[in-house]
């Protein structure tokens, strides 16, 4: 995975679980009889891949997004999903969902490495593309930080601990 595509985060989103997918994923588990465990399996396997995908940042295949930890147990969790609608028919994140919560957030990450970009720019090319440039009418002018950065460090050296052979050779015995 490359940093630049992927996150480490992934936003979820707090009503998953009363989502109208997941409740259809569950009323068809129901009206099949099946295990109790089985919407609840297929949700997990959905959550992992949602977050498997985040972090490659790209709609992963349902077997790619599937935990380390997972043990097939022969029942066919990527149909239920799909069936339920919270899969496409390739077994991956809908484009359309992936896009509205993927989308905003990799769109808030490129115009922060953007901005990032350009505060660097003007830091190190001043002057540039119409930002201020630094007064160079006297190079040997220092400006008022290069003053306030000498003062603290005078005051420093002066509040600075002496040896103590030096203050006891001073004192009157």
């Amino acid at each position: 995975m490359s940093r630049d595509s992927g996150f480490a985060v992934a936003d979820l989103d707090t009503g998953l679980l009363s989502d109208p997918k997941v409740l259809r994923l569950v009323r068809r588990a129901r009206a099949e009889e099946a295990p109790d465990a089985v919407p609840a399996t297929a949700l997990l396997l959905y959550v992992s891949l949602v977050l498997s995908s985040w972090e490659a940042g790209e709609r992963l295949p349902f077997d790619d997004g599937l935990p380390a930890f997972w043990i097939d147990d022969g029942i066919n969790y990527q149909t239920a999903l799909t069936n339920a609608g919270l899969l496409d028919a390739e077994g991956r994140i809908p484009e359309a969902s992936w896009e509205s919560w993927f989308g905003p957030a990799r769109d808030r990450r490129d115009a922060a490495r953007t901005a990032g970009r350009e505060g660097a720019r003007r830091r190190w090319h001043p002057g540039a593309n119409g930002s201020p440039s630094q007064p160079d009418s006297n190079p040997n002018a220092r400006s008022d930080r290069t003053d306030r950065s000498d003062q603290r460090g005078r005051a420093r050296a002066r509040s600075a601990p002496r040896p103590l052979g030096e203050v006891l050779g001073e004192m009157e015995l």
